[in-house]
């Protein structure tokens, strides 16, 4: 359980296509009261991770037509196994397995049973494809990334970019590490994407390197309130 503020606001839901499939938050009058939330966990692939950061990591995107049920799960193990046994082996993911966290409002949350899949700690929601777009509504902050899984297959290539379209991960390293150190701030403003997909990976390749810091830094200027972890 969290607790955060909570202000009286409007949800506009302006188009269901991907581009537009976004809530406009319209703050009106300020109330200061503790909100009660739940702490949820979401194993995700390369693809759903961009679509994510579509709508600025605050909300899932919409599920695909063979998809009717979105399962989030109640805690962070069951979410780390289904990212690193299942996402790293998988095509469909990219070869890679992410492991999100988000808060959502309690008294919202709790009316969908928790349904138990296997063993003890197996434990999910099942919400309706339908209901997903009031489940994002009531999300708190930002869908974090904690941690980052990848397969023997993973290549890292993120083609949604621009200067980075058709690279892998080595290749986007080594042309980060050929800028300037004053310019890779601004060579990163729109790689959110192979920044978020590929810093751990960077990380485990390449432990310690100063480099590192600066995409860090790079990663809180342009997107703030965001945790970048390797």
């Amino acid at each position: 359980m969290g607790s955060g503020l909570k202000s009286g606001r409007r949800f506009i839901l302006i188009g269901e296509s991907e581009d537009v499939w976004y809530f406009l938050l319209q703050s009106t009058i300020l109330h200061i009261d503790k909100l009660k939330t739940m702490q949820l966990f979401r194993p995700i692939g390369l693809t759903e991770l961009d679509r994510i950061l579509k709508l600025d990591a605050r909300a899932f995107p919409p599920r695909l037509s063979w998809q009717p049920i979105f399962y989030p799960v109640l805690n962070a193990e069951y979410a780390r196994q289904i990212a690193r046994d299942w996402n790293t082996p998988d095509e469909f993911s990219s070869y890679a397995g992410f492991v999100t966290e988000f808060e959502v409002e309690d008294e919202y949350v709790r009316k969908f049973e928790v349904m138990n899949v296997g063993g003890h700690q197996h434990n999910e929601l099942w919400v309706p494809s339908e209901e997903l777009a009031e489940f994002n509504a009531h999300i708190i902050g930002y869908i974090r990334v904690i941690e980052s899984f990848y397969g023997p297959a993973y290549t890292g290539k993120v083609e949604s970019t621009l200067l980075f379209a058709g690279m892998d991960a080595l290749t986007q390293w080594k042309t980060i590490l050929a800028w300037p150190e004053g310019l890779v701030s601004e060579g990163l403003k729109d790689e959110r994407l192979a920044v978020q997909a590929n810093f751990a990976f960077w990380n485990k390749q390449f432990p310690g390197h100063p480099l590192l810091m600066l995409v860090r830094k790079a990663f809180e200027t342009h997107w703030p309130g965001n945790e970048l972890l390797a």
